[in-house]
């Protein structure tokens, strides 16, 4: 966390001088060492590093090319101004209503550029994206899209009406003219970058060895998608809200007179309507049937004659909560209790059956291989769904029938595996305590106290163990608060290592000569993830004064990996290369374990083995 607290220093200061002006030359801003350098970084760490492009290629491939930075300069910039796209490997992953959604995995030098061009063209349209939308952005979740559809559904804001448009194939009926119009409108004048964006969306796919051309769409898993997605419908965004929420805002020039506003209001023609987006889930919340009628027939047409969307009629509808009816936003289900004269929330069938079926499944596997990592990773399913749900207001009866629906197999499954402890009757106090505390760190302070399951010295959580948050999707929340995207406050850093060290290290990066990008990864992270200790004597090494040795030397076979790599100071680095095997040991800590790790290296760099007594 602290390394992209570090890697964020740019981008938090890229979108404060955005605010000033838009730079003209932005192909030089993509292709700079920076840029490029932190494009990497950022890849390296994605999830979707190893996936293999249509040319067979993944972050190895760099990492195995020993290019340094200037290298993927001049690559970026050659793809960017002769518009090279490959085409993408198409796959399909499963959504919830059964069917197949496509897939696009881009080759490595396609993410990498992407990657570069999202980070220049990112902070630029975070100063103008409207707060009401609420997808793919930095410090942004659903839970405050949701807080916005809770507040104004309650009995209070009397907002019971809600025009759902559903898109069909949104990402992948995105129009390349419409869209180099929208990035011109924003202020992308750039013809580079507008003619590599435009050659993107057409750049086809490839499925089972053949290639399909696209004339529409965004590669769904692109890096540039999201972020082109929400640029597509930006100007769509401002347009709803100036109908209403943003009549006579006092930023808007042509508003002039913002006295009695309801009153005025009332006067004009316009329509009354709450906006909410998340990608291409977009709601309109009214508080009459007349402006929902007239809402929903206004922008589908908007949607379709002026962005070429296809609006699905069969799905879009207007729904009145208050008389019973219900609808589903971002997976929580929205109804109207009279009774309360609130909007409650709560899990659909479909919903509560997936996540007892996904349930089952994890448990039947730890069964099956009751090994710590299958604990891990059930633990990490219970509070991860937790964690998105605990804010609708029938969570802990939601969670209460999902953990009876499972709950002979969770027994059946902890009785041959696992271990009860009984706070009252066991003896170990001591192991008990340790395993108290991680259950409260977790969130679960009201449960477990008449005992819980054990593999491996680590709890068992369970679904059942469910309280309801009021403050997740809380009013609070409908507002994001937050001057700078890229500003998150100042972090904890592992103990030894300052946040000013890893800067530096980072920085310097770009100026250790012809060494792979990998190599420059590792570099920083060896010394985050080791406190700074070196190798030979186990204290903290200076930063400026180390050095990252190759345990084998790459010319003997030796990588990049990390498991190759150690820290040492750089007189110990020169003396081990200078073959004074004599003075290395002298300088090494003096006992048995640094001794054998410095003879060790000697071996290893010059075929010596010393022996010293």
């Amino acid at each position: 966390m602290a390394l992209n607290n570090i890697y964020y220093v740019d981008m938090k200061q890229r979108f404060i001088d955005y605010q000033k002006e838009i730079p003209i030359d932005l192909l030089s801003e993509c292709i700079s060492e920076g840029n490029v350098n932190l494009a990497f970084r950022k890849l390296s760490e994605s999830s979707g590093k190893y996936s293999l492009g249509a040319d067979g290629t993944n972050i190895d491939t760099i990492n195995d090319a020993n290019l340094n930075t200037l290298d993927l300069c001049e690559i970026v910039r050659e793809r960017i101004i002769n518009k090279i796209v490959n085409p993408v490997r198409r796959t399909y992953i499963s959504k919830e209503n059964g069917s197949k959604r496509p897939l696009g995995i881009g080759s490595i030098w396609d993410k990498l550029t992407q990657m570069c061009i999202k980070l220049v063209l990112e902070p630029i349209f975070e100063n103008q994206f409207v707060p009401s939308s609420y997808g793919f952005r930095e410090q942004v979740s659903t839970h405050n899209a949701l807080a916005k559809v809770k507040f104004f559904t309650n009995g209070t804001a009397k907002h019971h009406f809600i025009v759902n448009i559903d898109l069909k194939d949104y990402f992948g009926t995105l129009d390349p003219k419409i869209m180099r119009r929208e990035l011109y409108a924003g202020g992308i004048k750039d013809k580079y970058i507008l003619n590599y964006i435009f050659r993107l969306i057409r750049c086809g796919y490839i499925e089972e060895d053949m290639f399909y051309h696209t004339d529409t769409g965004a590669p769904q898993g692109s890096i540039l998608g999201p972020l082109l997605s929400n640029i597509y419908l930006h100007r769509t965004d401002i347009w709803v809200r100036e109908q209403y929420e943003n009549w006579h805002d006092k930023s808007v020039k042509k508003f002039h007179n913002v006295d009695n506003k309801g009153q005025n209001f009332k006067k004009t023609n316009l329509k009354r309507g709450v906006h909410v987006r998340y990608a291409d889930d977009m709601l309109i919340l009214c508080p009459s049937l007349e402006h929902a009628k007239r809402w929903y027939h206004a922008l589908a047409r908007k949607l379709e004659i002026g962005l070429k969307l296809t609006v699905n009629h069969e799905k879009s509808s207007i729904i009145d909560i208050s008389k019973g009816e219900t609808f589903r936003y971002l997976g929580y289900e929205f109804y109207y209790s009279k009774k309360h004269r609130t909007s409650s929330q709560q899990l659909d069938k479909k919903r509560m059956a997936k996540i007892v079926s996904e349930a089952k499944r994890r448990l039947r596997e730890l069964r099956k291989y009751p090994k710590l990592q299958n604990v891990l990773n059930w633990n990490a399913f219970v509070r991860g769904t937790h964690n998105y749900f605990k804010g609708m207001t029938n969570f802990s009866i939601s969670f209460s029938k999902i953990h009876w629906r499972i709950n002979r197999l969770f027994r059946h499954v902890m009785k041959c595996i696992a271990k009860f402890t009984d706070t009252k009757k066991s003896e170990e106090e001591k192991h008990n305590n340790a395993q108290r505390k991680w259950i409260d760190m977790q969130g679960y302070k009201t449960w477990g106290r008449n005992g819980w399951w054990v593999i491996a010295r680590t709890p068992v959580l369970e679904l059942g163990w469910a309280n309801w948050d009021k403050t997740l999707i809380g009013h609070l929340r409908q507002k994001v608060n937050r001057t700078n995207p890229y500003d998150y406050g100042e972090k904890a850093h592992k103990p030894g290592v300052s946040l000013n060290e890893i800067a530096y290290l980072v920085n310097t990066s770009n100026y250790i000569g012809s060494y792979s990008m990998r190599y420059r990864n590792y570099r920083v992270s060896l010394y985050s993830s080791l406190h700074g200790v070196g190798y030979l004597t186990g204290e903290k090494v200076d930063v400026a004064n180390y050095h990252c040795h190759h345990v084998l030397p790459k010319s003997k076979g030796g990588s990049d990996a990390f498991n190759n790599l150690v820290i040492l100071t750089a007189d110990e680095h020169r003396i081990l290369h200078s073959k004074n095997y004599i003075q290395l040991l002298s300088l090494c800590k003096q006992s048995k374990k640094y001794i054998k790790r410095a003879n060790f290296l000697i071996e290893q760099v010059h075929g010596v083995m010393i022996c010293n007594k």
